[in-house]
């Protein structure tokens, strides 16, 4: 029989109950051998627990209560509903099934990233079926029934949709959903205003977001090459423009918040590198942006050093934000750091939980967007960053392909995987 040590600590804290990893490890050769999530509810998980001097007592366990750790893309399948394709955004104490169109559109991009076709294609099926008439979609849908969660719509997760359907159409050749793609162009279209810049749509129709745009810009620009359509080309050309000349500070060499809106937040700033490149078409700089994001936004908390939301949460929240810390560290890479990479990437792998999933945020001072669940974004940004070659969501034709050339007939011939 083999003699074990018993290793817990605290993985998950919420109002109501605790939850706790147990790992049970052999005393001679240290090697896992079962483990074990428990919460202090008896009528929430398998056996039983109590608190017991500090410590807890667990009964009634057997080895099916224990489980070998599990690995991101194992947790997103597990969120993903049977019925109606779509995933649940997180892991909620509450049971709350809600998924995020944004986190739909992340999570099929990561489905046909891994090769889990299928399951991209529930969730773009389900979008597909969901579509609004005039080809917007809602920000958030109930995962086990399919109906609308949150009814307002916003430029920035209908571009992601397109943006998800770019990128498992260039993957895949699978044109299936490019009616819905281009059917949420249109709707997009319609917010473009004559300075080229284009409004969060009628969820916030005075508000001009920097995200929102660059999200829009690369929708609008690679749908364009796949249906051959210059009205998206010529208006990605002029948010382009727009983006470019003002939503650059270069001064300070920082992708503003918005239009009016001189404040410094990640998003704009990882998304900017992701989707423009290192350097404007007029030789602008975009990684002086790094500078500017290290200044303001970056923090340890917890134990885990990375970026928050924007240059006042680090102070007003106090958290480290994993999924952009996870974007970030995307960017980075895509910048050629890779050393800033590699340990942004560190910072949120060890954030993995047995489960497979990793938090939002760290615990911070509990305010504002601090959440501890696990969460369908880190772990789809982590999954696009560990992948062999990393995916650049925002610039889905830039995957590196295994090109082989020879001389065929007096002319030249180009071959590539038909996986490519």
């Amino acid at each position: 029989m083999d003699r074990v040590n018993v290793y817990t600590g605290l993985i998950d804290d919420q109002d109501h109950f605790n939850l706790y990893e147990f790992v049970f490890r052999n005393v001679d050769s240290n090697r896992v051998l079962e483990a074990v999530t428990i919460g202090n509810d008896p009528n929430r998980w398998p056996g039983s627990a109590e608190r017991w001097g500090g410590l807890f007592a667990m009964n009634g366990l057997t080895t099916t209560n224990c489980s070998p750790r599990s690995t991101p893309l194992e947790w997103l399948l597990r969120k993903q509903n049977a019925a109606t394709g779509l995933i649940d955004s997180q892991d909620d104490p509450n049971g709350w099934n809600v998924g995020y169109t944004y986190d739909e559109a992340l999570a099929a991009i990561a489905f046909t990233a891994y090769g889990s076709n299928l399951q991209a294609q529930a969730i773009l099926s389900f979008l597909e079926s969901a579509q609004d008439a005039d080809g917007g979609f809602v920000s958030a849908f109930d995962s086990a029934n399919g109906n609308p969660a949150w009814s307002a719509r916003y430029v920035g997760n209908n571009a992601w949709v397109i943006l998800a359907i770019n990128y498992y159409t260039g993957r895949t050749g699978d044109r299936q959903f490019l009616g819905t793609a281009t059917n949420c162009a249109n709707w997009i279209l319609q917010y473009q205003v004559a300075d080229g810049s284009v409004s969060m749509g009628p969820g916030n129709p005075t508000a001009y977001s920097t995200e929102n745009m660059l999200d829009a810009w690369s929708a609008l620009y690679h749908v364009s090459k796949i249906v051959t359509n210059m009205a998206y080309r010529q208006a990605a050309d002029r948010l382009l423009s727009w983006l470019e000349t003002d939503a650059w500070i270069d001064g300070e060499g920082y992708f503003a918040q918005g239009k009016n809106d001189p404040a410094a937040a990640l998003d704009p700033n990882t998304f900017g590198i992701m989707a423009l490149g290192v350097a404007g078409t007029n030789g602008d700089d975009y990684t002086r942006c790094f500078a500017k994001m290290v200044n303001t936004m970056y923090l340890t908390n917890d134990g885990f050093t990375g970026f928050s939301f924007d240059e006042s949460s680090d102070t007003t929240m106090g958290c480290v934000w994993f999924e952009g810390t996870a974007q970030a560290a995307l960017a980075y890479g895509l910048a050629g750091d890779a050393g800033m990479s590699a340990f942004l990437d560190t910072q949120v792998s060890n954030s993995l939980r047995w489960t497979g999933g990793m938090p939002y945020t760290t615990p911070g001072n509990g305010t504002g967007d601090v959440n501890t669940n696990s969460a369908a974004s880190t772990v789809c940004w982590y999954l696009l960053r560990n992948h062999d070659p990393v995916v650049n969501p925002f610039r889905p034709f830039d995957r590196p392909l295994a090109l082989t050339a020879g001389i065929t007939g007096g002319q030249y011939r180009v071959t590539w995987p038909a996986n490519a």
